[in-house]
Formats: C-alpha cells, sequence, structure tokens
C-alpha cells in the first residue's frame, strides 16, 4: 500500500481542548495510508498529548523533544454560517530538520509540507525531488520569504486565495496563477472556498466547482484539501483526479461541526464523487 511521508508545522495547534488544524487534519486524513509524520515537540502537555493522538489513529511518529521551547496555539471561533476567525500564538521551536530520516521516502509516493517548518519542508522536497516523487506544498498566507524559498522546489504548488494574493502582490487570480507558474516547473492551484478551486498547467486554467452544502463548520477545509490532493496523487492518479478528490473531501469536511475528529472517510469521498476513479 503506498504511504505518505508529510512533514509539518513542528506542533500541534490547540482549540477546545482538541488537536487542531494543520498538523493534525493534514496528516490524518484516511490513515489507511499509513501517513508517517516528523513531529518536533516541547516536552509538555500539549506536545505528549499530540504524539499521543497521532498514535491512536494510526500515524506513526518520528519525535525529537524541544527543551525551554513553547508549542503553538490557536484559539478558533466558529460563527454561524460556519466561517472561522483564528487567533495564533506561533510559539518557539527549534528550526534544526538534521534528524529527519529522510531514507524512509524510498517507500513514499508523495509528500507534503507547508511553510512553517522552512528548514524540514527544504529537506523534504529536496530529497523527494531527487526520487521522482509528487511534491505538494500548502501556499498559504504568511511568511513571504518561505513561499519564495518553498515554492520552487514543489511540483504542486496550491495557495490559498490570500496566499496567492500575498504572493504575486495582489495580481488577479489568473494572472497571479501565470506569474506564479514562471517559480515551478509543475501544476499552480488556489483554493476558494465554496467556489471551488482555479489550476493551471501548460498555461491553460482549469476550475473545479466545489460540491453545494450548508456548511456547518469551515474550520481546516483547506488542510483537509492539501492532505487529501496529496493522498489522492499518493494513489497514482492524475492531478485532475486529485483535485477532485480533495474538492470533495474538503466540501466533507465543512459539513460536520469538529476537528480532526470529524475528517471524511475515502468512501465516503468516493460516495460524493459518484465514481470509483480514486
Amino acid at each position: 500500500m503506498n504511504r505518505l511521508f508529510p512533514v509539518y508545522t513542528h506542533i500541534n495547534e490547540f482549540y477546545s481542548l482538541t488537536l487542531s488544524q494543520r498538523l493534525c487534519q493534514t496528516a490524518l486524513c484516511w490513515i489507511t495510508s499509513f501517513l508517517v509524520a516528523g513531529v518536533s515537540s516541547c516536552d509538555h502537555e500539549i506536545g505528549r498529548n499530540a504524539i499521543e493522538a497521532f498514535n491512536l489513529r494510526g500515524v506513526s511518529t518520528k519525535v525529537k523533544k524541544t527543551q525551554n521551547a513553547q508549542s503553538p496555539i490557536s484559539a478558533v471561533i466558529v460563527d454561524g454560517a460556519g466561517e472561522r476567525m483564528l487567533a495564533v500564538y506561533p510559539g518557539r521551536l527549534e528550526s534544526s530538520a538534521d534528524w529527519l530520516e529522510l531514507d524512509r521516502l524510498k517507500d513514499v509516493s508523495a509528500v507534503h509540507a507547508d511553510f512553517r517548518w522552512v528548514e524540514g519542508a527544504k529537506k523534504l522536497f529536496l530529497a523527494a525531488k531527487n526520487l521522482n516523487i509528487p511534491r505538494v506544498l500548502d501556499a498559504d498566507a504568511g511568511d513571504i520569504a518561505a513561499l519564495k524559498e518553498l515554492v520552487p522546489l514543489a511540483n504542486h504548488v496550491i495557495f490559498s486565495e490570500r496566499g496567492l494574493a500575498l504572493f504575486t502582490e495582489g495580481l488577479e487570480l489568473g494572472e497571479g496563477l501565470r506569474f506564479a507558474s514562471q517559480f515551478t516547473d509543475g501544476v499552480i492551484g488556489v483554493t476558494l472556498g465554496d467556489k471551488g478551486s482555479l489550476f493551471l498547467d501548460n498555461d491553460k486554467i482549469h476550475e473545479f466547482l466545489a460540491p453545494k452544502i450548508i456548511p456547518i463548520d469551515t474550520n481546516g477545509a483547506g488542510d483537509v484539501f492539501h492532505g487529501a490532493y496529496a493522498l489522492a496523487l499518493g494513489r497514482g492518479i492524475t492531478w485532475m483526479d486529485a483535485a477532485r478528490y480533495a474538492s470533495a473531501a474538503a466540501t466533507l469536511r465543512c459539513s460536520k461541526v469538529g476537528g480532526w475528529q470529524q475528517l471524511p472517510t475515502h468512501s465516503e469521498v468516493m460516495h460524493l464523487l459518484g465514481n470509483s476513479s480514486c
């Protein structure tokens, strides 16, 4: 069975006493794929809870404990329409990625990272590139310098709408995708919430509409999109089918209240898609 080797933010974010989105929801997409997560953790309750949660869900963790550091923490507020607002404390963890066991990539079919651990993402992408493994970058808004370092190393770059605006200094979506494409030799995309997503490949724009639902909780939908997209690539399907799969997964995530405990299953996604192409 294919395995993914995602590298994420150093440690989890918490809200309402549950593990939060970027690290956990992307990593915990469809545990049947034997995901392996690299985690750098402070040796305190937050770090220990994160590791325990991964292990309970079948995610193998390689852990480096960091002393005298602080884990990131998020407070997430979700309104009646399912939209969310985050208040984030970024924490303070060491950046070294020398401890990652990149020899495990020989058993891997896709990798995923975001910009919040630049050194880890760089090492992962460079090693995966040498092995011709698909490399998915979650290009959210935040550290523009980090994005400029990582975009050229990935061959599937998926921006948030705010991330693309930041990277392209406010260009219109189509123009922004074309601008960003000059920095990578792969597929460029942007997620647009309930409007779906746009992708650029070989200078052609492809639109993927999101299934229509009444959203209950949109927290983590983007992270599920990226995790599902990487998983689908790891299963060996085309990037276009991966985009459809990811869109269905993110839509299902918005249909339930809760964090990583409410991730959709592969069978639920396939039922929504109405086919078995994935």
